[in-house]
């Protein structure tokens, strides 16, 4: 019997498969058929001879057994490298200097003694490092920026004369908003005119000012805090990302995030994070954002794309144009301010946990005597 009847394979290409090295029996070793005991196993199975095989069989001797093996170990040692590297990385991270991981809990007494501190870090070097790049990208991009964040009268000036942030967050009723001995989260919370507003509050027991910027927290936020006349008793300042929040499941009554939940790069994992640290019943309060409806978000959409296209014909495109996605593009890239739609924002909130109450349209544009589009805010409850 010649060898094109025994395994299937005519030197060149394999007659089952047209590729001459696809066929089963011609991916075993050569040096694994050489051996009796194979050589038996293989007789049994595939009707391998019991003798050693022709030499026009052995012509091409490269083992794609042992190239897939030598495959699968450089799989495995990488995937057993990535595993070592990240969880040194973790527990460097959350180590004894201020970090702590989500899966490693406090006790009550811990946790109250590190929440009552002056000045808290969830963030490592490496990512503090990246946060002053983009400062600084920031203040190149926007040299205007500068003024006002150097300075918080001009920061106020900014947010509350030039801009409608503070006239549109004060049309809501607050006291209904949040319940007696409240203790808020702000996330995103920038210079901290929102946690002054908060801390006037009455029914406000204790505010979390949480950012990413060192600047916002440890310079503008104490000088806008006493413009504002707050209480600085009740801030704690924490500087960390929006995720992963490092407080206790069920922790905090209310959320509040003013103009910044559209910075995230994946706006249903920061909602269901949130719904985490939130108690039962616990208020999601999303302030000054600017979704479009459906149709309006569709043309912008594709007034972007023709403005990436107009920069690509004229040479001048960048790595920083407007990235698009199904959920939303970048309508700033240098700040990385995401445009979601009205539905996307509806359909995040419920996929996270939580039933809407009220949208509140304040028919105020974000820079005032513009026709921009009007700030738009979110009371949320979980449900």
């Amino acid at each position: 019997m010649g060898t094109d009847e025994i395994h299937g394979c005519r030197r060149t290409r394999c007659v089952n498969t047209k590729v001459w090295k696809r066929c089963l029996p011609c991916r075993v070793s050569w040096h694994a058929t050489r051996n009796p005991i194979w050589r038996r196993v293989l007789h049994k199975l595939f009707d391998f001879p019991k003798t050693t095989m022709p030499d026009t069989f052995w012509r091409r001797r490269r083992s794609m057994w042992s190239i897939a093996t030598l495959r699968r170990m450089r799989s495995a040692w990488r995937s057993w490298f990535n595993a070592w590297s990240m969880n040194s990385h973790c527990v460097s991270l959350h180590k004894t200097d201020g970090y702590r991981s989500s899966h490693m809990p406090l006790s009550t007494d811990a946790r109250n003694r590190e929440m009552t501190r002056d000045d808290q870090s969830w963030i490592g070097e490496q990512t503090i490092r990246g946060i002053t790049q983009f400062d600084q990208a920031m203040i190149s991009a926007y040299p205007e920026s500068d003024a006002y964040l150097q300075g918080a009268r001009e920061y106020l000036r900014t947010v509350g004369e030039t801009c409608n942030y503070i006239a549109a967050a004060e049309k809501l009723d607050w006291k209904a908003c949040l319940p007696h001995d409240a203790k808020v989260l702000d996330i995103g919370c920038g210079g901290g005119w929102l946690v002054a507003m908060l801390t006037r509050i009455d029914t406000v027991r204790m505010v979390y000012a949480l950012d990413s910027s060192r600047h916002f927290l440890r310079t503008l936020l104490p000088q806008v805090v006493e413009l504002m006349n707050g209480h600085p008793e009740k801030i704690v300042v924490i500087e960390g990302l929006f995720q992963p929040l490092l407080f206790d499941d069920a922790h905090l009554d209310a959320v509040v995030a003013s103009s910044a939940l559209h910075h995230a790069d994946n706006l249903e994992s920061v909602l269901i994070e949130i719904r985490r640290a939130l108690k039962p019943g616990g208020r999601l309060v999303i302030l000054n954002e600017t979704p479009w409806p459906g149709w309006r978000h569709l043309v912008s959409v594709m007034a972007a794309a023709a403005r990436v296209v107009r920069d690509l014909l004229l040479h001048r495109y960048r790595p920083l144009s407007p990235s698009i996605s199904s959920s939303g593009y970048l309508y700033d890239p240098k700040l990385g301010d995401r445009d979601y739609p009205m539905w996307y924002w509806e359909k995040a909130l419920k996929a996270a946990g939580f039933s809407i109450e009220s949208v509140m349209d304040t028919g105020m544009p974000t820079v005032k005597g513009s026709k921009g589009r009007p700030l738009i805010h979110f009371v949320c409850r979980v449900a």
